[in-house]
């Protein structure tokens, strides 16, 4: 592998050089399908994700307003077409509350949409009977289960990757003053501990261990 240290610099405030080849400096582009922003924040792809699942929505809306189609029906399409569009690179995301927020907002809107906005007595249907009808993980859980899933798989792959070596990797430089960034580990790490699981690097390599694991997050219903 090629060394770039010290290769590496800004010619000007638009332009990044490695060796003889030089790139223009943006503050976002896509990747295979996801926003990079220039400082690793996942707000801009949660709400790039939030508003293409919204088209896949309202394509399939006369379906999950229709009563001719069943709720099993319902459901079923709302895992198999509506959800797997956000879900596109959710195992890299680190979340902040206000994204956890904002994705469970949206995916009330579609359980509403398919068990309706009953109104009994003068009380709306409420939150916690819509999930208790859904009777699935919320979206914000599926997420770190599968954040977790993906912590598994790295952990096992060899060292010669290079999706292992940037994971075992430390940036160098220095940071600007204040409270540091969260990063993917530390949230997984938090989810981990809130889950009591110790040792988890050791597990991760026993794949039966792990599975055990997801078994348990599966069932922390808010991990």
């Amino acid at each position: 592998m090629i060394n770039i240290r010290n290769k590496v610099h800004f010619r000007n405030e638009k332009h990044l050089q490695v060796y003889n080849y030089e790139f223009e400096r943006v503050g976002e582009f896509k990747y295979l399908g996801s926003t990079i922003t220039e400082n690793s924040d996942n707000n801009t792809e949660i709400k790039a994700r939030i508003m293409a699942v919204n088209r896949s929505y309202y394509s399939v809306l006369p379906l999950l307003r229709s009563k001719a189609v069943s709720r099993t029906t319902k459901i079923r399409m709302y895992k198999t077409i509506i959800r797997p569009v956000v879900l596109y690179g959710s195992e890299a995301w680190c979340l902040k509350a206000n994204d956890e927020k904002n994705l469970r907002i949206w995916e009330r809107k579609v359980l509403r949409k398919i068990f309706g906005p009953i109104c009994v007595a003068g009380y709306w249907r409420r939150t916690n009977e819509v999930r208790q009808l859904y009777g699935e993980l919320d979206i914000v859980t599926e997420i770190k289960k599968g954040r977790l899933r993906w912590l598994g798989h790295v952990e096992r792959m060899s060292e010669e990757r290079v999706v292992k070596r940037l994971y075992q990797n430390t940036p160098e430089g220095s940071r600007s003053v204040g409270r540091p960034r969260l990063s993917w580990m530390d949230d997984v790490r938090e989810d981990l501990r809130r889950m009591g699981v110790t040792n988890w690097r050791i597990g991760a390599h026993r794949r039966d261990d792990w599975k055990m694991v997801m078994k348990e997050a599966k069932v922390l219903q808010g991990l």
